[in-house]
């Protein structure tokens, strides 16, 4: 973990609100082109779509247990 943390970089929005993703982390994610923005709690998280795809969007089989047990 403590290796992530330690790539992890503070960026600021421009004046339109845009942030610029450096390039070592936009190579690092796979990210070019069009980007998958995701919320995630108190974080936003930037996806490569495919990867999104491949690998977060795991199929809930019975929707209603897991959003009880998510939150109560």
């Amino acid at each position: 973990m403590r290796l992530i943390v330690a790539n992890a970089v503070e960026v600021s929005p421009d004046k339109q609100g845009r942030v610029l993703v450096p390039a070592g982390l936009q190579e690092a994610a796979g990210l070019s082109g069009t980007v998958l923005v995701s919320g995630n709690l108190d974080r936003v998280e930037l996806w490569n779509p495919a990867t999104y795809s491949e690998d977060v969007r795991e199929p809930v089989d019975d929707l209603g247990n897991f959003v009880h047990r998510l939150f109560g």
